[in-house]
């Protein structure tokens, strides 16, 4: 199965049918350098920046609707940054061209998507300059008043507050690996030589969170009538405020000094989770993911289950506390745990715990499941 990254090709347009790709020229005088034309610009030359979604969905998608599986009109968040390129370094005061500029990726659509201002007007290459360019999502999990990333001296950062529906991601467009099994050079990347050459920059979008899938089996005879089993909610503790370093040394989620533990309830998409018969011999899936931060070797967990008795109309709620999901190392950004709950009609919930990487690499945590 195909791993939960998410990739934007950064396209460009050619304006000019005269700034198609030139053959290198070789020198005629013995010990000149060699002159490529695609490095000699007349500045009439003008190279859009764009991007366009290789992932396309048809499936609708609300805020804090849970994991994304594929863009289907969510809003990314861009930066392009010049580059020095003698000293590898980013020009952080004067040289952010795209700053902060939301893009849209609509569902079904393949096409290139333009960057524009504010006017709705496109950006353009500087064809003198070298580009770095980034990108973040991180669903409605703003913090109000602080909706715009800051720069402080080159390090780009959001502070996010997450509620255990939101998916966070960040994106870097590697030029190393944009130019892996060619002859041209990482250094002279991105720009409008690039793009002459067909070099196109991936933003490859990781996600930043860890994922809790939760599953439910009836630990007994699957056929018993003693009692029927319902879990109607289901509680996790995680931390819930981060802050997180878009462009800088250390990109990724940092959470603050001081920051407390929150309860994250799971849901079904943003929807309340209803009550779930637990019956048969297959696990059942509770609500959506929950997506919480990552880094914990241990996270508190609550759920409350109902027995209704057979033969009777009451159905009597046991809320299970003082649980915890064990996870050897913490907790990693980026991979998903399957946590499987085996309930029973009268006997306390049993936890053993086993992980399950976000590239599927199947190994279920069980949580109430008998041992061998």
């Amino acid at each position: 199965m195909m791993k939960k990254y998410f990739f934007l090709a950064a396209a460009a347009l050619v304006a000019l049918a005269a700034c198609s790709k030139s053959p290198i020229v070789e020198s005629v005088n013995a010990g000149e350098a060699v002159v490529d034309p695609d490095e000699i610009f007349t500045g009439s030359e003008k190279y859009p920046i764009a991007f366009a979604s290789n992932v396309v969905t048809t499936k609708a998608m609300v805020k804090g609707g849970g994991s994304i599986e594929a863009w289907n009109n969510q809003t990314l968040y861009v930066y392009g940054i010049t580059r020095d390129v003698a000293a590898d370094t980013l020009y952080w005061k004067d040289g952010v061209e795209i700053e902060n500029v939301p893009v849209v990726p609509e569902s079904g659509v393949k096409d290139t998507i333009l960057v524009k201002d504010a006017l709705d007007n496109p950006y353009y290459y500087d064809n003198s300059a070298r580009y770095d360019f980034f990108g973040y999502y991180v669903d409605d999990a703003f913090v109000t008043g602080q909706e715009t990333p800051e720069n402080n001296a080159g390090t780009i950062t959001l502070p996010i507050k997450i509620d255990g529906t939101q998916d966070v991601m960040l994106a870097y467009a590697d030029r190393d690996s944009a130019v892996k099994g060619t002859t041209y050079s990482a250094e002279k990347m991105f720009s409008a030589y690039g793009v002459r050459k067909g070099i196109i920059p991936n933003l490859t979008f990781k996600h930043q969170l860890s994922r809790f899938i939760f599953k439910v089996i009836k630990g007994e005879d699957p056929n018993s009538d003693v009692a029927k089993v319902y879990v109607d909610s289901l509680c996790v503790e995680s931390f819930a405020d981060a802050e997180m370093t878009i462009v800088g040394a250390n990109r990724g989620l940092a959470v603050p000094d001081g920051a407390e533990m929150e309860e994250f309830y799971l849901t079904n998409r943003g929807v309340d989770l209803a009550p779930v018969l637990v019956e048969g011999t297959t696990a059942l899936t509770l609500g959506e993911s929950m997506m919480v931060m990552p880094g914990q070797e241990s996270y508190n967990l609550k759920f409350r289950i109902g027995n209704q008795p057979a033969g009777t109309s009451e159905i009597v709620h046991q809320w299970v506390k003082g649980q915890s999901i064990p996870i050897s190392g913490g907790a990693l950004a980026g991979k998903s745990y399957t946590i499987t709950l085996t309930v029973y009609n009268l006997q306390p919930v049993k936890i053993s715990v086993e992980l399950e990487p976000w590239d599927n690499d199947t190994e279920p945590i069980n949580i109430g499941q008998d041992e061998d």
